[in-house]
């Protein structure tokens, strides 16, 4: 036991100074608030460059906006991130027995990393099985004040589409109620390539317009054996025993971490948590992206009560698509 908590300690110290030698050598060449190239240094902050942005004024340094912005216990939250990738998402009450955090740290960093996920990866250019599902919508965790009421009965339950090759599968939130043609084909365009094979059910096929994909029936599916019954069984109570209890404003983000989870292409990267300078703004902005997906995508008029927290920096990044993160897989 004492073998391993020294082993366990041995690894975050290494991946601690793996990621600050990551961050030291890390190189700014525009303003992560407004794009603008006109920037220069400013200074510095805890051994790393300060840059200023001579158009917007702003400030920033290289980790502003990543994965590990704004973070107090950066060698707990590496210790976090190597269980995630390797055990899965554990409880948020198992996370903060087991690391000694709070429960609210525990839920914002699993959310903080099931985020930076929402980058959507290369066009898929093979053969894919395409086929609806169809989840109940949920307000769980949402305060009583804050709940949306007055939901017509046919928009309670969420569509969603599931992009299934050989190995991979990708599932995305689509809209509320019965999923139409627009729904389905808009999302295919985003990511399949025009002249992939679709295999389908009768239901999901009538939605596609055949004249931007080659469209195939299921007993050619069967025939190809691409998905075996027993796998498609096994599917099928995996997603559901995954996405159970879980709230709609969570579902795109759970998705785009399961699907690579399963997929089994993830893997501990320092490197990851900092590619990119837009999660931390994604992270602080799940409650307008969800109102976005209920009032602009499914168009359901409502009066949305919003959820606020403070964050820092909020309202400083404007340069962000508030509907790619429930699109994006």
């Amino acid at each position: 036991m004492q073998d391993s908590k020294i082993s366990n300690y041995s690894k975050i110290s290494k991946d601690f100074a793996e990621l600050l030698d990551l961050v030291s050598n890390l190189k700014i060449h525009k303003c992560i608030y407004c794009n603008s190239l006109n920037i220069i240094k400013h200074g510095k902050y805890k051994n790393t460059h300060r840059y200023k942005c001579k158009d917007c004024k702003k400030t920033f340094i290289p980790t502003t906006g990543t994965t590990i912005y704004y973070l107090n216990k950066l060698h707990v939250f590496l210790e976090y991130y190597r269980i995630i990738m390797n055990e899965g998402p554990l409880t948020i009450h198992e996370f903060a027995k087991r690391l000694k955090i709070s429960p609210q740290t525990a839920f914002d960093w699993r959310h903080k990393i099931f985020v930076s996920y929402s980058e959507s990866e290369e066009k898929i250019n093979k053969e894919v099985m395409l086929k609806s599902f169809y989840f109940n919508f949920s307000q769980k965790g949402r305060r009583l004040n804050a709940k949306l009421s007055g939901i017509p009965r046919q928009f309670m339950r969420t569509g969603s589409v599931i992009i299934e090759n050989n190995s991979d599968f990708y599932i995305n939130l689509l809209h509320m109620g019965e999923l139409k043609n627009q729904h389905v084909n808009r999302n295919l365009k985003k990511f399949c390539y025009s002249n992939i094979k679709i295999y389908g059910s009768e239901e999901v096929i009538a939605l596609l317009e055949s004249k931007n994909f080659t469209i195939a029936n299921v007993q050619t599916l069967r025939n190809k054996k691409i998905l075996e019954v027993n796998n498609e069984i096994i599917f099928r109570n995996t997603i559901r025993y995954t996405y159970k209890g879980v709230s709609t404003k969570y579902f795109q983000s759970y998705s785009n971490f399961f699907s690579r989870f399963y997929s089994r292409c993830l893997k501990y990267s320092n490197e990851f948590l900092i590619r990119t300078h837009e999660i931390w703004f994604k992270f602080i902005q799940l409650e307008r992206l969800f109102r976005s997906f209920i009032i602009d995508i499914s168009e359901l008029k409502l009066e949305f009560k919003s959820i606020r927290r403070k964050w820092k920096y909020e309202l400083r990044y404007k340069y962000f698509d508030y509907e790619n993160l429930y699109l994006a897989s």
